[in-house]
């Protein structure tokens, strides 16, 4: 069993290769939806796994592509990281978990100026290690 996540738990990014997506380069707070409370702060549930502002195109450079590109984050957590046990209007609690892999699909590539020409960045999908950290590392038995 892992620890249940709630608002202000963190989820980090950990780039697999050299890519930096800046909105993303440090750990950032959990939004919960829940209506139930852990420790005062809302439980994470399915759809909680990254806050609303990560689900939009986000900049991107990769050297030596130093002119930012566009691209979109997509995190699907295992199953291990869903609750069993609890759930909420369909939506199992979002659980801490092993460390697990995200993409960042490129729809804009970065690029870099060669003499007259620019030249775009091949790689289309760039890896991250996604891991949750929680705040407060404690069971909620439900």
């Amino acid at each position: 069993m892992f620890p249940l996540l709630k608002t202000s738990d963190l989820v980090q990014f950990i780039p697999m290769g050299n890519h930096v997506v800046p909105p993303i380069a440090a750990p950032i707070p959990l939004v919960g939806k829940s209506m139930q409370t852990f420790y005062g702060m809302p439980i994470c549930l399915m759809g909680d796994e990254i806050p609303s502002f990560l689900r939009v195109p986000l900049p991107y450079t990769a050297p030596p592509f130093a002119t930012p590109g566009m691209g979109k984050l997509v995190v699907v957590p295992p199953p291990t990281h869903y609750s069993t046990t609890y759930t909420e209007s369909y939506r199992p609690a979002l659980l801490m978990g092993p460390p697990f892999t995200a993409q960042f699909i490129v729809n804009a590539p970065a690029t870099m100026q060669a003499g007259p020409a620019t030249i775009p960045d091949p790689v289309v999908t760039k890896s991250f290690t996604v891991q949750y950290i929680s705040t407060t590392p404690t069971y909620l038995i439900l």
